[in-house]
C-alpha cells in the first residue's frame, strides 16, 4: 500500500480507535481501543490539492505551511467545494508563517487579507537569524490590533 493510500486509510480509521469504537483496518482486522476518549479535532496539513482534499475528507481543519496569499482565497474555495463533494462541513484553516511586510501596519493589513480568504488562525514563527526581530514584528502587530479596536 502506497502511503498516501496509507494515510487515508489511517484517518478513516483513526476517529473510531480514539473514541474507543470498533474500527475495520484495512487488512480486515477488526481493533478497539479501550478505553475511548472524546475525538480530538483532526487537523491534516500540507500545501497540495491532495491534502485538501484529504483535509476535506477527514480532517477538521485544514493546515498551510507558508501559502502564496495571491492564490489562498481559490485554495479555500476548493477546499470548501470538497467539504461539500463528501458531505462535511469545510475545515477550519490554519497558516503557518505567512510572509508578511516588516511594518507593523502593512502586516496588519496583509493578515486582514489571510481572514478575508477565510483563514481562522495564523502562526508566526520568527525564525532565521534575525528571529528576534520576528517576535518584535509580531508584538508590534498585536499593539497595532489592540489599539486600532
Amino acid at each position: 500500500m502506497r502511503r498516501i493510500a496509507r494515510a487515508d486509510a489511517a484517518l478513516g480509521v483513526l476517529p473510531d480507535l480514539i473514541a474507543g469504537r470498533a474500527a475495520m483496518l484495512p487488512d480486515g482486522t477488526e481493533a478497539t481501543l479501550a478505553p475511548g476518549t472524546a475525538v480530538p479535532p483532526i487537523l491534516v496539513a500540507g500545501n497540495s490539492a491532495r491534502a485538501r482534499r484529504r483535509a476535506a475528507r477527514f480532517g477538521d481543519g485544514w493546515i498551510v505551511l507558508q501559502p502564496d496569499p495571491a492564490v489562498l482565497h481559490a485554495q479555500t474555495a476548493e477546499l470548501r467545494q470538497f467539504a461539500a463533494e463528501f458531505g462535511r462541513p469545510a475545515p477550519s484553516v490554519t497558516v503557518v508563517a505567512p510572509s508578511l511586510s516588516a511594518d507593523a501596519a502593512r502586516a496588519r493589513t496583509e493578515l486582514a487579507g489571510y481572514a478575508a480568504a477565510g483563514v481562522e488562525r495564523l502562526i508566526l514563527a520568527p525564525t532565521g537569524a534575525d528571529w528576534e526581530l520576528g517576535y518584535r514584528l509580531a508584538a508590534d502587530i498585536q499593539a497595532t490590533a489592540v489599539t486600532a479596536r
